[in-house]
């Protein structure tokens, strides 16, 4: 019974979804997440609901990717379809659309999983962002 629930058609055979994988790249890109929030709103004006937006888009595009099994090409276009609802909703800085394409980043590496090239990415852009606002601040 649980092997159904975590199984997915593909056009030749069944494939399944290991859940302890899936849970730990889902955990690690909430956690990187919240990091990049953290980075955005470190001495920034923010708001409330563009912060929680970057603490679960990495967590989304990471979900997207792990169900259509690592397609890239499926995934990127249907992280991309979400990534026109925020362009299209608000119009936003620079800055903000940087952090949007960053969480996505993360999340599509994460859901592909790579964490620890995940953690990388997030610590190394992170912290260029955090050395770029106290330059120019």
């Amino acid at each position: 019974m649980s092997e159904s629930l975590f199984s997915t058609a593909t056009t030749a055979t069944t494939t399944t979804i290991d859940v302890l994988p899936l849970l730990a790249c889902v955990a690690v890109s909430l956690v990187l997440g919240a990091v990049l929030a953290a980075v955005y709103s470190f001495r920034q004006r923010h708001t409330r609901s563009f912060t929680i937006a970057l603490v679960v888009l990495p967590t989304i595009v990471c979900v997207v990717i792990a169900m259509v099994n690592g397609n890239l090409g499926a995934g990127v276009a249907v992280a991309g379809a979400f990534s026109l609802v925020r362009f299209r909703s608000a119009p936003g800085s620079g800055r903000d659309i940087a952090y949007v394409f960053l969480a996505m980043a993360v999340g599509l590496v994460a859901g592909m999983g790579y964490l620890a090239v995940a953690v990388l990415v997030t610590v190394v852009i992170g912290g260029a962002c955090l050395v770029l606002q106290q330059i120019t601040a």
